[in-house]
């Protein structure tokens, strides 16, 4: 992942739009954030997307999925 402001700023802005739109959860946004982190803006890998969409899910204590 690139560390300048801009992207930052960018992934916040595009994130804040999503949030918007998750009526359905978190995961109905997933398909959106990995076109625009890894197809779109190419910030990371497809294995990177994975792995942390991975580690993210499987919290103990959680009743929801995010």
């Amino acid at each position: 992942m690139k560390a300048d402001g801009g992207v930052l700023i960018t992934l916040a802005v595009q994130f804040a739009i999503m949030a918007l739109l998750a009526v359905g959860g978190a995961n109905a946004v997933v398909p959106e954030m990995h076109r625009l982190a890894v197809e779109q803006r190419i910030w990371m890998s497809e294995r990177e997307f994975t792995d942390m969409f991975a580690i993210r899910r499987p919290r103990p204590g959680r009743t929801s999925c995010w």
